[in-house]
């Protein structure tokens, strides 16, 4: 079983919410069921969900008032109430229905003898003390590195991708395996995208903060663009099988080589990325050695059976499309990373953060 940060800070949360509500003489499983329903994957979205739960809980105490000086407390009343106060969130459009319901629940829940109102602020203040505590613990304990772990998995994703691509234009891969790997990496681009959304909510403080994350939002963006690309390439060849193989020795040869290139060249990029390389080589034969020359190979591939029927001029065109694709988005990376690299020092050139 593996333990992940959001479980942990559950936890933690719960153990704050129960030693609060005892020193305070409050119900500690109520701040612990608040706490419990309250906790966040980050800061941005536990802020959002602070404001939704604390609405909630006041719309749940209301109902649960007005219902009970009304109709009282039996059974059938308290589900009536429940029906109303979901009505009553979506209409106010507050997402946090559930801790409505407990609020209204643990509200009209009185065999405690004490006076109906007093208890009711009781029970709202320690589901408040609950939310509160959540929300402290995802402030100040394990803070998600979103930019890290982000970076960290478009490297990763990215590395696998570039290097089935070399075993596929090669013919070297065992499809079933491959179809299995583009299968879990699309899943991955998915989590990718997922946690970009996260480190794109969370909230920065100063100008200079802001002007830095809007820079590397781009760059990041686009990593992840061109990484996509790269997969809908190894996509098509796998698509296209022993097909591959019908294309002529010296055409063939042609496609892995220049392939090669721009794999070589997507990883050059990543690792200027990451800082790990200068994105600027002095080399310029170098360069022109590793530059792919896209266009060229598209063409080679259009027109390498032209002579033949028309379903099989059609074989190529969709990895042609995607090559061309995959050749714009690399172009693009590339001046994206020269343009992040010129407006910062030398001691923060890098898209990765140091951890």
């Amino acid at each position: 079983m593996k333990l992940g940060a959001r479980m942990l800070k559950t936890g933690v949360a719960i153990t704050l919410a129960l030693y609060a509500a005892t020193l305070l003489n409050l119900t500690p499983v109520f701040a612990a069921i608040g706490a419990a329903f309250s906790m966040r994957q980050s800061v941005y979205q536990s802020y959002i969900g602070l404001m939704d739960q604390v609405k909630g809980n006041v719309v749940g105490l209301v109902v649960a008032i007005t219902m009970f000086y009304t109709f009282g407390t039996e059974p059938i009343i308290i589900g009536v109430s429940a029906i109303l106060t979901i009505g009553l969130c979506v209409s106010l459009k507050i997402k946090e229905s559930v801790i409505a319901i407990v609020s209204l629940v643990a509200v009209m829940e009185n065999n405690s003898g004490i006076d109906f109102l007093p208890f009711a602020m009781l029970r709202f203040s320690t589901l408040t003390l609950g939310i509160l505590s959540a929300f402290f613990v995802n402030l100040v304990f394990l803070p998600p590195k979103y930019e890290v772990v982000l970076l960290q998995k478009i490297d990763q994703f990215s590395t696998e991708i570039l290097q089935w691509l070399r075993v596929a234009t090669r013919s070297w891969s065992d499809q079933p395996a491959l179809k299995d790997e583009i299968a879990r990496i699309q899943a991955e681009i998915g989590k990718i995208d997922d946690i970009y959304t996260r480190f794109q909510e969370e909230r920065t403080y100063t100008k200079k903060q802001k002007l830095v994350k809007a820079r590397k939002l781009v760059v990041i963006r686009q990593l992840i663009t061109t990484l996509k690309q790269s997969h809908g390439i190894l996509e098509e060849v796998y698509n296209l099988g022993d097909k591959m193989n019908d294309l002529p020795t010296r055409s063939s040869d042609t496609f892995v080589e220049e392939l090669d290139k721009a794999i070589m060249s997507h990883e050059k990029l990543i690792l200027s990325a990451m800082g790990r390389i200068k994105l600027q080589q002095d080399e310029s034969t170098l360069r022109e050695t590793l530059d792919p020359d896209i266009p060229a190979l598209v063409d080679l591939l259009i027109h390498v059976f032209e002579n033949k029927e028309n379903e099989e001029k059609m074989l190529f065109l969709p990895l042609s499309s995607r090559l061309m694709e995959y050749h714009r988005e690399l172009d693009h990376l590339k001046r994206l990373l020269n343009s992040y690299l010129q407006y910062h020092n030398e001691d923060s050139t890098v898209v990765m953060p140091k951890e």
